[in-house]
């Protein structure tokens, strides 16, 4: 089969001029197609002898098939919709809008097979042909529209929304036809008789459209393309063989029939095989082309390229490097460099490895031997830059062997030297203390692109761009009468007009009774490049290309030491994106990286000259304020009108991902104290930052030396709070809930601390400092499990077995992924009726958006466990929300009902909250209820259950036991 596909492939590149670079994607689809037509031919020589026997499982299996089918249309509608590749991205959102409305028809005929339950309307084979038909033509028309072009106008922007929202519109228009006028519509397949001229004729009029198709993708294959083209080629093919099967069947429930939806099923898998390769295997394809493209920088540099630990040991070299030593890259790492040194360099490693670290940037002659023995002499520029978060030397060496030999004969013998001299390998070159050139080497000459009859007597001025002339003079005075050597760059100017940078090492001689100035000039344009690269790496975010932290370490220090020469102040902005989270979680991490540009953006716009921003990470950035006023309170005026500046030009509305969002900082600012460590300085911003997100966000706080001693409470109260929780110190109280009869239907599971040293806690002493950190969840699982266990023990007591237990659970808990889960498996494990386990989420789960809180909710209900929403009223629900979320009860606010009597507007929103509850269907209780009065209005207004002091405070399971045992529930303390 494998040298069969390959002649197809062969042919069809012969036949149709398809072009080489296709043939290794386009020959597992030719074998898988030809397979394919084999079948199909065997099936219609059966076919001609009138064989088609029906199926006796046929209905699991078409749905078994169908079902298959809308997943993989779906997964095609997913995948290509968050499409990101600006080339095939239109094209994929526009078959991600088609099969979408695809897989929608596709569940409608499924649903409407005879033997299936009815959908909507009496199911008959008319009204699932019909939805058949018009899905088929609807694919087959979509990949023949796919192939004919770029959607990139109709498919940019919102357009593409515009584009889906059409789609599901013609959508529901069909399904209305079919559904309520069946009678409109042709006649598809006759029982006993078979299929229909219309419905043949619809059939070829889809197979036609397929094979146009495949016939635009074969013309563009003609040209090199991407996998997911000749994938799209199988898909056509595919389903046009599989239309075929659809017909010639006699019977509804035969083998051609079954065998066309095998056929459809792999077109599909096609489909989406393609759509992936785009969006999911091109991206990861272009990062490994990007890094390819900057090992070759890195590779292609005429000089040495060492990444040295401070150990001095290898990491990595580039290809001049290795192949300079007579070694292969991979035997270099991990070698000491000392061993590549003589005796006299390798002592010297540790004093230039410190004097690295104090001055950043060293140059320095050192030997290396060769894998042979040979020595030779090196010029390296070594600097300190951080890899993959680890410090390390980048030593950029150039070999200097000829150039010291010529230095060292130049000193001997003229004659001999001038030859050495015009054959040194390096851009050597002899200047006299006027600056006129007395003597180049060839590779001078070919640097600058003259003769050597043309240069000499040439002034410097002619060549050196980096100074002007009168600057030039001076400098080549200057060093011809220091003596010594010297090492500089400057920019020289070939003949052309051109410029480049070159490194000039010089030294003086006294020629002929005349101190000239020896000067050797390196090109080192591709050595700029790569150190730009690498700097651009270390110092500066990839995302914002604001300095990173690294660099804003540098900043600071500098601003720290700033404040003491000029005895002015400075200060750190700490930045913070407000519900930042939800961007990524919502839209992406595209999304969240063109919000993070945008801000890095305002903050520069807003800055002064002389402050500088960086971003910290993640969604945190800093920024750095120097010269402020002498007086700490001139200069807590001036940072406080920064911030303000900086939250107004954030606090606004963003297009971020196709969405608008709205979006907002919390600042937490700190003076510089020339006294602390850029560490201190970070860990006294946060602190203030965290201040300002607890007063609500969108705000700055400057620091006080008493948030840290709040912060240091909050710490130990987290650790005290995780040891009780360890040890067992937390437990459970229950509070009765009555019904309008005042007969008890329940207990609320209330949480409280035994602690050692201060006795029992109630739950506002210390669940914000669990909600603020991660004990949230472990907290929140422990309530459950715990009242899980003592419904499983109330259950065996007639008097209690009736009795639900409601727990409060938070936000943060909703979010978690495993959340149904572990409740579904704790009512397993002890046993209950889950219906008796009442879950209440407080309406501030709105504040985080709904649609996962739905879903999770959703998935609880299917578990049996009901949901009431605590606190309502005080939240920002909306009907819509309501009656989406799968509640059975909402519990009215406490507050409400505390101010019944005083408040008229208290009685109208309780009024409000019972008739909306009505209409919905929920149930309503109150909370907090504490006196007759309030019992007896809530009770006129029609609310259904009570919850408070009035009938019993917050007690063991065993005394509320008791109290009910003894009917004691309205007379209890």
């Amino acid at each position: 089969m494998t040298n069969i596909g390959r002649w197809l492939a062969n042919g069809a590149y012969r036949a149709g001029r398809l072009d080489p670079s296709n043939r290794r994607s386009i020959r597992p689809v030719a074998r898988g197609l030809l397979l394919l037509a084999v079948i199909q031919f065997l099936a219609s020589v059966l076919q001609s002898w009138r064989m088609d026997p029906e199926i006796p499982q046929y209905l699991p299996i078409h749905t078994l098939l169908e079902t298959v089918s809308i997943l993989v249309s779906g997964m095609v509608f997913a995948v290509g919709w968050n499409s990101h590749q600006s080339r095939f991205s239109p094209n994929h959102r526009f078959l991600a809008c088609v099969f979408l409305c695809v897989a929608v028809l596709d569940f409608s005929h499924m649903a409407s097979y005879v033997g299936m339950p009815d959908f909507v309307s009496p199911n008959d084979p008319q009204k699932s042909l019909a939805f058949w038909l018009v899905a088929r033509l609807l694919a087959a028309a979509g990949l023949l529209i796919g192939t004919m072009g770029t959607f990139g106008t109709v498919t940019a922007g919102r357009r593409t929304h515009y584009l889906l929202a059409a789609g599901v519109t013609a959508t529901a228009g069909i399904e209305w036809l079919v559904l309520c006028h069946p009678e409109w519509l042709p006649i598809s397949f006759l029982p006993g008789i078979g299929l229909t001229t219309f419905k043949k004729v619809t059939e070829y009029a889809v197979i036609a459209l397929n094979l146009l198709a495949a016939g635009r993708l074969l013309a563009r294959l003609r040209a090199p393309q991407p996998r997911s083209e000749v994938l799209l080629l199988g898909a056509v093919c595919t389903l046009a063989m599989s239309e075929f099967f659809f017909t010639f069947y006699s019977t509804m429930t035969g083998t051609y029939n079954l065998l066309g939806h095998v056929y459809k099923v792999i077109g599909y898998v096609f489909i989406y095989r393609a759509v992936v390769t785009t969006a999911i295997d091109e991206p990861y394809r272009l990062l490994e082309k990007a890094k390819t493209k900057f090992s070759d920088i890195f590779d292609s540099v005429n000089d040495g390229i060492e990444l040295i630990a401070a150990d001095g040991t290898i990491v990595e070299v580039n290809r001049t490097a290795a192949e300079r030593l007579g070694y292969g890259r991979q035997e270099l790492a991990g070698m000491c460099i000392a061993d590549l040194c003589n005796l006299d360099d390798a002592a010297l490693w540790v004093q230039r490895c410190e004097h690295l670290s104090r001055h950043g940037r060293f140059t320095f002659e050192s030997s290396r031997i060769r894998r042979d023995g040979g020595v030779i002499t090196v010029e390296v520029s070594a600097r300190m830059v951080e890899v993959d978060d680890q410090e390390l030397i980048l030593g950029i060496s150039r070999d200097i062997t000829d150039r010291k030999a010529a230095e060292l004969l130049l000193l001997k013998e003229s004659a001999r030297n001038q030859a050495l001299l015009r054959s040194a390998s390096d851009g050597t070159h002899i200047l006299g203390a006027d600056g006129v050139l007395i003597e180049a080497s060839d590779a001078f000459c070919a640097m600058l692109g003259y003769a050597r009859e043309e240069l000499l007597g040439m002034r410097i001025a002619h060549w050196d761009a980096g100074l002007t002339e009168a600057a030039l003079d001076e400098a080549v005075a200057r060093l011809v009468a220091q003596g010594g050597r010297s090492q500089f760059e400057t920019v020289h100017r070939r003949r052309d007009g051109s410029v480049f940078d070159v490194e000039v090492s010089s030294f003086t001689l006294e020629l002929d009774g005349h101190k000239v100035l020896v000067c050797s000039s390196r090109d080192i344009t591709e050595r700029r490049e790569a150190q730009r690269h690498i700097e651009n790496l270390a110092y500066y975010d990839a995302v914002t290309r604001l300095p990173n932290r690294r660099l804003m370490r540098d900043r600071l220090l500098e601003a720290l030491a700033a404040i003491a020469q000029s005895g002015k102040n400075g200060a750190l902005l700490l930045i913070d994106l407000d519900h930042f989270k939800d961007v990524n979680d919502t839209l992406g991490h595209e999304a969240g990286d063109q919000l993070l540009r945008s801000v890095g953006e305002r903050l520069t716009q807003c800055l002064r000259k002389g402050d500088s921003v960086a971003r910290l990470g993640g969604d945190e950035f800093v920024v750095i304020l120097n010269n402020l006023g002498e007086l700490g309170v001139d200069a807590a005026a001036q940072v406080a009108a920064v911030a303000s500046k900086i939250l107004s030009a954030l606090d606004r509305a963003d297009q971020v991902g196709g969405h608008r969002y709205r979006n907002s900082a919390s600042i937490g600012a700190t003076l510089l104290d020339q006294r602390c460590t850029p560490e201190d300085v970070l860990r006294q911003a946060d602190v203030a930052m965290y201040q300002a997100k607890r007063a609500g966000r969108n705000g700055m706080r400057l620091f006080d030396p008493t948030m840290q001693d709040g912060i240091d409470h909050r710490a130990a109260l987290e650790g005290a709070l995780q040891l009780a929780i360890d040890e067992g110190q937390l437990l459970l109280h229950y509070q009765v809930q009555v019904d309008a009869a005042l007969c008890p239907t329940g207990v609320e599971a209330l949480i409280r601390w035994a602690h050692p040293q201060q006795g029992l806690l109630l739950p506002a002493q210390f669940l914000p400092v669990a909600d603020e950190s991660a004990l949230t969840l472990p907290i929140g699982y422990w309530v459950v499990e715990g009242a899980c266990a003592q419904l499983g023990a109330w259950r065996r007591d007639p008097l209690t077995r009736g009795l639900t237990v409601s727990v409060n659970v938070s936000p943060r808990q909703l979010g978690a992924p495993d959340f149904a889960a572990r409740i579904a498996q704790a009512v397993q494990r002890h046993a209950i009726d889950p219906a008796l386990l009442i879950l209440e989420p407080t309406e501030r789960l709105f504040l985080r958006g709904t649609e996962g809180a739905i879903a999770t909710l959703t998935a609880l209900r299917a578990t049996g466990v009901r949901c009431s929403l605590d606190d309502f009223g005080t939240g920002c629900s909306s009907v819509r929300d309501l009656q989406r979320m799968p509640l059975y009860q909402l519990k009215i606010d406490q507050s409400f009902v505390r101010d019944l009597f005083d408040d008229p507007g208290a009685q109208v929103i309780v009024r409000t909250i019972i008739a909306m509850a009505v209409s919905l269907g929920l149930e309503t209780i109150a909370e907090g209820v504490e006196t007759q009065a309030q019992l007896d209005l809530l009770r006129a207004l029609g609310c259904g259950g009570f919850q408070g002091h009035l009938f019993g405070r917050p007690a063991p399971a065993a005394r509320i036991v008791a109290l009910l045992r003894a009917d004691a529930v309205l007379t209890s303390p």
